[in-house]
């Protein structure tokens, strides 16, 4: 089934931002994302041919919102996101590639100035068809679960006094609708 996650209406964007996840907060932070699913070709009858296609992600850090404002502001500076130095977080795939039961996006991730080959997996999470008049619209879903380290990433800020107060690993998930592509 698709699940379509609310706007954080910090940035305005026609896909869903991804939503990401920082453990062990009380609140998971969101950041506002532009998605766009490129060099999709499509085949008649088994919709977008992945193999063949790609995916573009930019992500402003400073849209980072926890609903705590003070929050908000030190993952925005340089003890963490540093927003003003690297506004973006990126993620580029060269290719894409079947793992098993799902797919792996394989391409270049930027975080806080380091870009680094990862390997972002990811299932097909359902398929809607619809008639439009005369012609066949589909739109697919997908979902990502990916965990990253952030001190590769050169986020290494630690509490003075409580070390485990912010953990290193940090979760993300990404859950959205491709815009609606015809089929025959």
């Amino acid at each position: 089934s698709f699940r379509e996650i609310p706007s954080t209406g910090a940035g305005k964007s026609a896909e869903p931002p991804p939503e990401i996840r920082h453990k062990p907060t009380s609140s998971p932070p969101a950041l506002a994302a532009s998605c766009r699913i490129c060099r999709v070709p499509s085949t008649p009858a088994a919709g977008l041919d992945l193999a063949r296609s790609g995916v573009s992600v930019r992500i402003r850090a400073a849209s980072v919102d926890t609903g705590i404002d003070a929050r908000d502001q030190h993952l925005r500076s340089a003890d963490f996101f540093d927003s003003q130095a690297f506004p973006d977080i990126t993620f580029e795939s060269e290719r894409i590639e079947r793992r098993g039961e799902g797919w792996a996006a394989l391409g270049k991730f930027s975080l806080h100035g380091v870009t680094k080959e990862v390997e972002l997996p990811f299932v097909v999470t359902g398929r809607h068809v619809g008639d439009e008049g005369e012609r066949k619209l589909a739109n697919e879903g997908y979902r990502v679960r990916w965990t990253l380290d952030r001190r590769d990433f050169g986020i290494t800020w630690t509490h003075e006094s409580e070390p485990d107060f912010v953990g290193d690993l940090i979760e993300i998930e990404i859950d959205l609708i491709t815009k609606a592509f015809e089929v025959k």
